[in-house]
C-alpha cells in the first residue's frame, strides 16, 4: 500500500484505496443500521447475557468525519455507479447520494484499459515554499495490491444491490467492461519477462507475479522498491475468484470464464501462492522483508477458495479435481501458520515472524512515545486488522476453511485495543479533536512510524536519537488504518446483532471502550458506554 496517507487529498480526487476502503464499512452498515442499538450490561466481573441488541453505540464508534468528495471525472462506470444503484448502501452517515460520488470517485481512478491509478499524484511541481523547490509524491502507477483491492471492493458494492448485481455479467455494462478489461491486463503483465533482479534472498532474479506495480502502460516499474510482495497474486485471485462465482451461480460455465480472460489469470495467481506460501516477502507497508500475518491471511483465503471453486468446476473438468486438492492441502497448512502469529506471553496477535533484517523503529507499545523503547509488545501493526478483514470468508469456501483469526476473534480484539493506546493518545490531531468535542478516534500503521507522507524521518527529530523524545515528533493518522479500525467495529456490529459476539478477559477491554468512541470524549466516563459487557463465552 503506497504511503500516500494521512495527507491532503490532491490532483482532483483521492487514492484508489482511498474509496475502495470507504465502500468497505458502507458495505457492513447496510446489514447493521436497521439493528437494534447496543445495550449497556453492568453485570458482574465475569460477564452477563445480552438482554437488547443495541447497537448504535458501536456503530457511531466509526470516524464521524468524511473529507470533501470533490467532483469524479466523468466515465461510463462513474456514471453507472452514481446512478442510484448503490443506494441501498445509504443509512447512517451516508446518504444515497454521497455513496454514489464514493463510487463515482473510486472509478475515476480506472482506466478502460483495466488500469487502476494508485492515486493521480503524478509528481508534478508544486513551486518553491521557503526556498525549496517542493513536488507532489509520484504514485501514478498501478500497485497490484490497491488494484485488487478495489476490484473486490467494486464487485461487491454491485454484487449486493438486487437492481445492479447483473450488470456485473452484461457486456453493455461499464462493470463488465471493467472486470475484464482488469483481468486481461493483469494477464498480460504477468506474461511479461521482470528485468528487475533486487529480490531477496538471491538478490539474482525477481518473478513477475508479486511484483509492487506497474507503469499506467502496463510495462513492469523497473527501479529498485520493495520486492517481492507476495500478497498481489493473492488479493488478485480473490478479486476474480469471487467474480468466477457470481459467473458460475448465474449459468456461466468454465468456457465462458477461459474466453473472457478471468479463469488462466486466477490459476496462474493460485499457482503461485500455491508455491511460494511458505516464503517470506515485503509486507504491506512495503518496508520489511518477513512472514507478514496480513500475506499469509490473505494468501490463505486465496487458496481456499480457489480450492471450492476448482472443486466446483471438476464436476464438468476432472482435470481441475487435482488443482482443487493441492490448494486445500496448501490451505490446511497456512491455517497452522497463522495461528503462531498469536504470543500468549505478550497477548497480541504479531505483525510478522523472523523478521530477517534490522528495522527501525521496532513497533512497540511505546515506539511513538520513544522511538528507542524495545520493551514488550513488539511487531504491533494494524496489518493485523487489515489480514483479519480481507482474509474472512464469503461464500460456501468457509465450510471448509473457516476464519482464522477474524476481526471478532479475542485475540484480534486484544491486539486492537493495543493498537489504539499505543497509537491515538500521542497525534495531536486526536487531542483536539477532544478539545472540540468531536467524537472518533484516528490511528496509523504502527507506533513509531517515521512516515510523514512525503518523506522518512519527515519532522525535526531523527527517530532513533538516544535522546528520549518528548511527545509524538513524527509518524500521523492515516485514512486506510482509520478505515479499517471502523470497519471492525461494523463487523462486530453484525456479530452482535446476530448473537455471535461474546466477552472474555481479551475483548472485554476493547468491548468496553470502542462504544465510547461514538461520543465526545466529555461523554465517554458514562457508566452506560464504559460498562458494556456481552455473553460471557
Amino acid at each position: 500500500m503506497h504511503p500516500d496517507d494521512g495527507r491532503t487529498l490532491r490532483g482532483g480526487h483521492a487514492p484508489s484505496w482511498f474509496w475502495a476502503r470507504l465502500m468497505a464499512p458502507l458495505l457492513l452498515a447496510r446489514t447493521t443500521c436497521s439493528a437494534p442499538a447496543l445495550a449497556e450490561c453492568v453485570g458482574s466481573a465475569t460477564g452477563c447475557p445480552l438482554q437488547e441488541k443495541d447497537l448504535t453505540s458501536l456503530l457511531q464508534a466509526r470516524p464521524q468525519r468524511m473529507v470533501e468528495m470533490p467532483r469524479a471525472v466523468a466515465s461510463r462506470l462513474a456514471a453507472e455507479l452514481s446512478d442510484g444503484r448503490l443506494s441501498y448502501l445509504a443509512g447512517g452517515a451516508y446518504t444515497g447520494q454521497e455513496v454514489g460520488e464514493v463510487a463515482a470517485n473510486m472509478a475515476a481512478n480506472m482506466f478502460a484499459n483495466g488500469t487502476i491509478l494508485a492515486s493521480p499524484s503524478n509528481g508534478s511541481v508544486i513551486g518553491v515554499i521557503n526556498g525549496t523547490l517542493c513536488a507532489y509524491p509520484d504514485y501514478y502507477y498501478m500497485w497490484t495490491r490497491d488494484a485488487a483491492i478495489t476490484m473486490r471492493s467494486l464487485f461487491r458494492a454491485l454484487a449486493g444491490s438486487e437492481g445492479a448485481a447483473n450488470s456485473l455479467l452484461d457486456p453493455t455494462s461499464a462493470a463488465f467492461d471493467q472486470f475484464i478489461a482488469y483481468a486481461n491486463l493483469v494477464r498480460a503483465q504477468w506474461e511479461q519477462p521482470d528485468p528487475n533482479t533486487d529480490c531477496p534472498p538471491s538478490m539474482t532474479y525477481c518473478p513477475i507475479l508479486p511484483e509492487a506495480k506497474f507503469f499506467v502502460n502496463g510495462s513492469v516499474y523497473d527501479q529498485p522498491w520493495g520486492r517481492p510482495q507476495n500478497d498481489g497474486p493473492a488479493l488478485v485471485a480473490l478479486a476474480l475468484l469471487e467474480y468466477a462465482s457470481m459467473a458460475l451461480d448465474s449459468g456461466r460455465d468454465e468456457s465462458w470464464l477461459r474466453d473472457h480472460g478471468v479463469m488462466p489469470v486466477i490459476e496462474t495467481a493460485l499457482n503461485f501462492v500455491q508455491f511460494w506460501y511458505m516464503e517470506a516477502s515485503i509486507g504491506p507497508w512495503e518496508n520489511r522483508y518477513a512472514q507478514h500475518f496480513y500475506v499469509s491471511a490473505v494468501q490463505r483465503r486465496a487458496l481456499a477458495l480457489g480450492a471450492t471453486v476448482m472443486k466446483r468446476l471438476s464436476l464438468s473438468n476432472q482435470s481441475l479435481a487435482s488443482s482443487a486438492k493441492n490448494y486445500a492441502f496448501a490451505a490446511d497448512k497456512m491455517t497452522l501458520i497463522i495461528e503462531s502469529f498469536w504470543s500468549g506471553e505478550d497477548q497480541i496477535v504479531r505483525a510478522r515472524l523472523g523478521a530477517l533484517y534490522d528495522y527501525w523503529p521496532p513497533r512497540c507499545f511505546s515506539s511513538q512515545r520513544n522511538a528507542t523503547s524495545s520493551a514488550a509488545p513488539c511487531s504491533l501493526d494494524t496489518q493485523v486488522l487489515i489480514g483479519s478483514l480481507y482474509s474472512m470468508g464469503r461464500g460456501v469456501d468457509v465450510v471448509e476453511f473457516p476464519d482464522v483469526l477474524p476481526p471478532t476473534q479475542s485475540e484480534v480484539l486484544a491486539t486492537a485495543t493495543l493498537l489504539v493506546h499505543s497509537m491515538a493518545p500521542h497525534y495531536v490531531i486526536n487531542a483536539l479533536d477532544d478539545e472540540q468535542g468531536l467524537p472518533g478516534v484516528l490511528i496509523g500503521r504502527f507506533p513509531g512510524d517515521n512516515f510523514q507522507g512525503y518523506t522518512e524521518n519527515g519532522t525535526a527529530s531523527y527517530p532513533n536519537s538516544p535522546e528520549e523524545a518528548e511527545g509524538a515528533l513524527w509518524g500521523n493518522p492515516w485514512f486506510l488504518t482509520t478505515h479499517v479500525l471502523a470497519e471492525v467495529l461494523y463487523e462486530l456490529a453484525a456479530a452482535a446483532a446476530m448473537d455471535k459476539l461474546h466477552a472474555d478477559e481479551l475483548s472485554r477491554s476493547f468491548l468496553a471502550e470502542a462504544p465510547g468512541w461514538g461520543e465526545p470524549v466529555s461523554g465517554r466516563k458514562c457508566p452506560k458506554l464504559r460498562k458494556v459487557c456481552l455473553k460471557q463465552r
